[in-house]
């Protein structure tokens, strides 16, 4: 994984707890309600980069939301 990456599945299992991801990774938070299934999770993500071509620029700072279908933010990611 290159540095400045978010994985995949350290989104997934944020999405998932309804936590908050900070420097050290993620808080404890809600579990999901009864019957919500992860289809009914939007993630944002928000990057600054320093270009566009994807073999020499890099991210420089990352933003990350995670709403519900109704656009209520259930976590935020790291800045």
């Amino acid at each position: 994984m290159r540095s400045g990456f978010l994985s995949f599945g350290l989104l997934r299992n944020l999405a998932g707890s309804g936590g908050r991801l900070g420097a050290r990774g993620l808080r404890d938070g809600a579990a999901m309600a009864a019957g919500e299934s992860m289809a009914q999770r939007m993630v944002w993500v928000d990057l600054e980069m320093t270009g566009l071509d994807i073999e020499k620029d890099q991210i420089i700072e990352m933003a990350c939301l995670i709403t519900d279908s109704d656009l209520n933010i259930l976590a935020e990611g790291i800045g």
